[in-house]
């Protein structure tokens, strides 16, 4: 049965038939014909192979950021913070989420609706380019930064219209689940952005290391992302047919998206201004320190939305799928997450260096988020896939505002620390948008999700008298009782969740 028959399909007006729309253009591809088994298929398949690369990844990302962190100052990981927001807020008004629409649509999107979303992309980067020329002194005074930093903003724009190479050739992977593919660029990415950061950090670029690194990944990736998934490429397809179709959906997925940035860019704003870059610094070590355990999952978003796109269809399936993403998902960071909260201060000063130590109470406060977001981040990408774009748009408001309402006040009581707080009180929200997904798909997500964490606090309680005994003070000795801590988790784990794992075996072998 195809999506396009329309059994069960919850999709937007606007992106419903193929034809009327727009021209009648010649089909880029052939649809595939979803069913319930190909798309557990496809979908186990892409989320197998995005963990495994995700593991890759989260390696890389960890020794890169490590590297980098003992290279480099606070003050440079500040400057960067606001280097890349300064563009990433350019760049969300560009093109209004036309690119989701396509991946959502039931049929193959035809030539020239991926011509009118590259042109709307070569635009947009162009615009962000032109736009940071004019800024970049203004901003650099504004931060009271060096006259070498209006070059910094100026070369990390370039990157936008560079990306938009890319665009239409991740659109037709995503669309036909092609995960190994997409998995592929992104770790060559990863892989080329942290190996020329930290050679240029270790030959003394400084925050540059940063620039030179982001031009050098996006260039990489688009390169390699049209070879894999090449296109008649060319300009045009803008008419009103197209923006009618695609426009309202877009515009709403893409505001979300807006808001959430809005709300992100209270600490390179607010803290940079008031606090400084050391400040910025201190806060973006912490915060990403904090949820490097959901860092593994934050590739799999990559497979949620054009994998509920297809499954909202078949909707038992759909219910079995959420479940199985929570349950995993938790499984994954529910252990890293608490071996961090305990072990933090070994690893700030055996792996980072002392430079770091001022952030740790921020750390504490930021790690609140890896308790709900694992369930969280799937029932977002649902909402989003079952045309709930406005329900979506309601908690990125909330969130922002939360954020921004609670962090300039506390900022200007506590300092860096404020923004943190107003973060822990946001991240509550969540409870009421898993509450929401769960009625959607009638299952009750939160019992999924609170299990590996009662084993995870089994094992601290296990562990953690051993430390006390005997501290650790070496980087040998936080390795053996990381490995200690891992293998206690895995077996109980495997104990526990041996039906689970069957379960798997018999998806392999029906792959297979």
């Amino acid at each position: 049965m195809s999506l396009a028959d329309g059994h069960g399909v919850i999709i937007p007006e606007m992106i419903a038939g193929s034809e009327g729309g727009v021209e009648s253009d010649k089909r880029t591809s052939h649809e595939i014909d979803w069913t319930p088994r190909l798309l557990a298929q496809k979908t186990f398949t892409g989320l197998t192979t995005l963990g495994a690369k995700e593991v890759i990844v989260g390696i890389v990302s960890v020794i890169g950021s490590t590297l980098l962190a003992r290279l480099l100052s606070p003050a440079a990981f500040g400057l960067f913070a606001i280097l890349t927001f300064a563009v990433g807020f350019l760049s969300a008004f560009g093109n209004v989420g036309i690119g989701a629409s396509l991946i959502a649509m039931p049929t193959v999107p035809t030539l020239k609706e991926y011509r009118a979303v590259f042109t709307i992309e070569q635009l947009m980067g162009l615009g962000v380019v032109v736009v940071m020329w004019i800024l970049s002194p203004v901003l650099a005074s504004a931060y009271h930064l060096a006259d070498g930093s209006v070059w910094m903003f100026r070369a990390v724009s370039g990157s936008m219209w560079l990306s938009s190479f890319r665009t239409v050739s991740a659109i037709q992977l995503e669309r036909k689940l092609e995960i190994r593919d997409i998995a592929r660029v992104e770790m060559v990415g990863v892989v080329a952005y942290y190996g020329s950061a930290v050679a240029l950090a270790w030959s003394g670029f400084g925050a540059w290391s940063f620039v030179w690194a982001i031009l050098i990944r996006t260039t990489l990736t688009s390169v390699l992302s049209f070879a894999i998934s090449p296109w008649l490429l060319g300009w045009g397809g803008l008419n009103r047919a197209f923006w009618s179709r695609h426009i309202r959906f877009g515009a709403m997925y893409q505001a979300s998206s807006v808001v959430s940035l809005f709300k992100d860019s209270f600490t390179p704003i607010i803290v940079g201004i008031i606090l400084g870059t050391q400040a910025v610094g201190y806060v973006k070590w912490a915060s990403t320190l904090a949820v490097y355990s959901l860092i593994v999952l934050m590739g799999l978003n990559r497979i949620y939305f054009p994998a509920l796109s297809r499954l909202k269809a078949f909707p038992a399936e759909l219910r079995v799928f959420i479940e199985k993403v929570v349950w995993g998902t938790n499984s994954v960071v529910a252990p890293i997450a608490v071996w961090l909260v305990l072990f933090v201060r070994p690893v700030t000063e055996i792996i980072y260096g002392t430079k770091w130590k001022p952030a740790i109470p921020l750390f504490y406060l930021f790690w609140g988020a890896n308790i709900l977001v694992p369930t969280a981040t799937p029932i977002f990408s649902l909402f989003n896939a079952m045309g709930q774009t406005r329900r979506t748009l309601m908690f990125a408001i909330i969130w922002a505002v939360g954020e921004w309402g609670l962090g300039l006040p506390l900022i200007l009581l506590y300092g860096p620390i404020g923004i943190a707080i107003a973060n822990l009180v946001v991240q509550g929200s969540n409870l009421i948008l898993i509450r929401m997904g769960g009625n959607l798909v009638q299952s009750q997500l939160l019992l999924k999700a609170w299990p590996p964490w009662g084993l995870s606090l089994i094992v601290g309680l296990l562990i953690e008298p051993m430390v006390l005994w005997h501290p650790i003070q070496s980087l040998l000795q936080l390795f053996f009782y990381g490995c200690g801590w891992l293998l206690l988790y895995a077996g109980l784990w495997f104990g526990l969740y041996r039906k689970d794992l069957a379960w798997v075996a018999r998806a392999v072998r029906r792959i297979g």
